[in-house]
């Protein structure tokens, strides 16, 4: 199924948006700003277990992705929280 798709696109493009953005929908949707880093790790972890699957693969090559989304995360919460207290 990964065959078609070119890596240098896979791993630069499509892994990384999809992992990130499926974190911080999750950490937004529940508003709990742990649970970005932990689904993007997840993700990041099947997604390459799928693509590697049958051979020796070492999870280490994205060890950023969920700092990255812990950081997106906290801009957005960070945000909501502070639009919310000048309200009142």
């Amino acid at each position: 199924m990964f065959e078609f798709v070119d890596p240098f696109l896979w791993q630069l493009v499509i892994v990384p948006t999809f992992t990130i953005g499926l974190g911080v929908a999750i950490a937004l949707r529940l508003k709990r700003l742990a649970t970005a880093p932990l689904i993007t790790f997840f993700a990041y972890w099947v997604l390459e277990w799928f693509m590697y699957r049958g051979t020796l693969f070492f999870f280490t090559k994205w060890w950023l992705l969920p700092l990255l989304a812990l950081g997106i995360t906290f801009t957005f919460i960070g945000k909501r929280q502070v639009e919310h207290a000048s309200i009142k």
